[in-house]
């Protein structure tokens, strides 16, 4: 009885130190190098010219590779590699956060940008499967919820580095790709990973074609959902601060928008 009490407290343990670490990374794929892009917004059209349009569509790319990333890492987790697909989440929104830093031009960001969102749709079903093999059932939910909300942790460290320091936008993103790594190697050695946990659903699981109908109004309704907020997390603080008529460092752009900082450009 004292050994399994042991083995409950250590689980129990474990299960704590992953929830905060795959908060964390929630918080740096999504918050970050997914939502970076909307945050940073102004900086990007002063220094490489972009117009409404071509920004619209460097942000449609993310969103493109962010579900392109989450349709592959799902068939990883459920081959029993949801380890991998941990890493390929920190990875991407290291890679991608690295090619943001060191952009150059519109092409180059849009590829940066499309790199680091494709981590955060890998880094959801990778933390499911930490989560059920790492938390006991009963909190598996609560733990799920926590883990979740690190959407907004990253959103507001996101927001204060803008306010703080708007100019050095090319170190933030630096910044970004190395948190990333950090994270992710943080995540992987709290979790449990349990190949049998992570595997296929049962066999009786409904046919393709039943799942599509069972899911058609979640589908259309996320779909208007999501195309509705895509509008608002790329352009909402490049509105407020062009047409908004509120001051320019107030969301986060100051005078430094007018270029990349001659420290970091040369």
């Amino acid at each position: 009885m004292p050994k399994r009490s042991l083995r409950r407290s250590r689980r129990a343990a474990q299960g704590g130190g992953l929830v905060v670490s795959g908060l964390a990374v929630i918080a740096v794929t999504y918050g970050l190098a997914r939502y970076g892009y909307g945050l940073y917004l102004p900086q990007f059209r002063a220094a490489f010219g972009l117009s409404a349009g071509t920004a619209g569509a460097i942000a449609a790319g993310g969103y493109v590779g962010y579900c392109g990333a989450a349709v592959v890492a799902s068939g990883l987790v459920g081959r029993g590699r949801a380890r991998q697909a941990l890493w390929a989440a920190g990875g991407s929104a290291a890679l991608g956060s690295l090619l943001v830093a060191a952009s150059w031009n519109g092409a180059s960001l849009a590829v940066g940008a499309l790199v680091a969102g494709s981590g955060a749709g890998a880094a959801t079903p990778a933390l499911v499967a930490a989560v059920a093999g790492s938390v006991r059932d009963p909190d598996q939910p609560r733990a799920q919820g926590l883990v979740n909300s690190g959407t907004g942790a990253g959103v507001v460290v996101g927001g204060l580095l803008v306010l703080a320091v708007p100019g050095a936008w090319r170190w933030s993103w630096a910044g970004f790709a190395v948190a990333a790594v950090l994270v992710t190697s943080w995540a992987d050695r709290r979790a449990r990973w349990n190949p049998a946990a992570d595997g296929p659903a049962a066999p009786d699981r409904p046919s393709g074609r039943r799942q599509i109908r069972r899911l058609a109004r979640p589908l259309v309704a996320a779909l208007l959902a999501g195309g509705g907020c895509a509008g608002v997390w790329t352009f909402a603080r490049d509105l407020m601060t062009a047409d908004g008529g509120l001051p320019r460092r107030s969301p986060g752009c100051s005078g430094a928008c007018s270029g990349p900082p001659a420290w970091w450009a040369g």
